[in-house]
């Protein structure tokens, strides 16, 4: 861990817009505290952000469950459905959820709406940078990486570890082989 690291990390939560702190599955109480910590400080330096320790039982870890800690990651990107208005004017819409499908009504004013008025897609991802604390390699989140490999391998991540041998795929890989825990070197990065 060096001076340049430091810097680096506080940089890329300055730059970001929302975060994402993610440990391994099967994470140890060591990495528990360092994903609280990092969520604390998140919390304090007003950076919008979310924490995950995967599959973790809130009766565990109480305080994780006080601080919103979640075992999975959730919407992570929304389903996008635009519609072109410019030929008529929405006159009204109804939503309903029936027999397992979600139908979105529209009624124009005048005129009809085509197929060719539709357009789906997705919104970008809902973080922007991830922190992962423990987890040297970041297929070892498990599940999450598994589900959402694209958010992964096309974001930002900071990786905390005790590893001597670089995250790969990380932007930046901050491990200190003299520390005895992960929460120990996520205490240092976050007092500088």
């Amino acid at each position: 861990m060096t001076l340049g690291d430091v810097a680096e990390l506080h940089r890329l939560i300055k730059d970001a817009q929302n975060v994402l702190v993610i440990t391994k599955t099967g994470a140890t109480p060591d990495d528990v505290a360092a994903v609280l910590a990092l969520r604390r400080y998140l919390i304090a330096e007003s950076k919008p952000n979310s924490a995950v320790i995967p599959d973790f039982d809130a009766k565990t870890y109480p305080e994780a469950a006080a601080l919103g800690v979640t075992p999975k990651m959730t919407r992570m990107r929304q389903f996008v459905i635009s519609v072109d208005l410019a030929k008529t004017e929405l006159d009204s819409s109804i939503l309903e959820n029936r027999d397992g499908k979600l139908r979105l009504r529209l009624s124009p004013q005048e005129g009809l709406f085509s197929k060719s008025d539709i357009e789906v897609g997705h919104s970008d991802w809902r973080f922007d940078l991830v922190i992962t604390a423990g987890a040297p390699i970041i297929e070892s989140i498990g599940k999450s990486y598994d589900l959402y490999k694209d958010f992964f391998l096309n974001t930002k991540i900071i990786a905390i570890h005790c590893d001597s041998k670089p995250s790969p795929g990380a932007t930046l890989s901050i491990s200190d082989e003299e520390a005895t825990s992960v929460h120990e070197i996520t205490k240092s990065l976050l007092l500088y």
